[in-house]
């Protein structure tokens, strides 16, 4: 018996390029207060390679604290698209773009008459506030490497011990 697809011949080349990429969907709603604008940030800091969108129901207002990262530009929007709709499999953060009269299937119909439209957002963290994350990050580190608590200064025998930071480290060590 021979392969089933044995037959079936491919074009040496189906596709010309392929595109792979990570992306975050985001919902207006899932930034709703500081906590969790400080999570998307993080994220938008350590991978910056990602692609972060965020959907908001056409017409509705963004929640105040995206509304105030885009106010002071610790966001840029790169990029808006419209008709979008959520995807009628029901799951959440699933959206599908479906244009007005270039409907190809019946659901697609369906969609553009009786969903809520939203609007894509595509975000980027601005430089300055990429540049202001890695200054905080480089100062934490140096803090980490400086919690000795033997300095090489004047003192008795030619150094002396920072109790306190000596206290830190026992209490970090115990803990493991």
């Amino acid at each position: 018996m021979s392969p089933p697809f044995k037959d079936i011949r491919l074009p040496d080349s189906v596709l010309s390029t392929v595109r792979r990429s990570t992306f975050h969907t985001i919902e207006n709603a899932d930034i709703s207060d500081d906590e969790s604008l400080a999570h998307l940030v993080g994220l938008m800091f350590n991978f910056p390679e990602r692609e972060f969108v965020v959907y908001l129901e056409k017409g509705a207002s963004l929640t105040q604290p995206l509304r105030r990262a885009l106010d002071c530009q610790v966001f840029l929007c790169t990029q808006t698209d419209q008709e979008y709709f959520r995807h009628p499999n029901g799951a959440s953060h699933d959206f599908v773009r479906v244009r007005r009269g270039k409907e190809i299937f019946d659901w697609e119909r369906e969609l553009t008459v009786s969903a809520k439209d939203f609007v894509r957002f595509t975000l980027v963290l601005s430089a300055w506030k990429r540049r202001k994350l890695e200054i905080e990050q480089h100062l934490e580190v140096q803090a980490q490497k400086s919690s000795s608590p033997i300095e090489m200064k004047p003192g008795l025998w030619g150094f002396s011990i920072d109790v306190k930071k000596l206290w830190t480290l026992v209490k970090s060590k115990l803990r493991r």
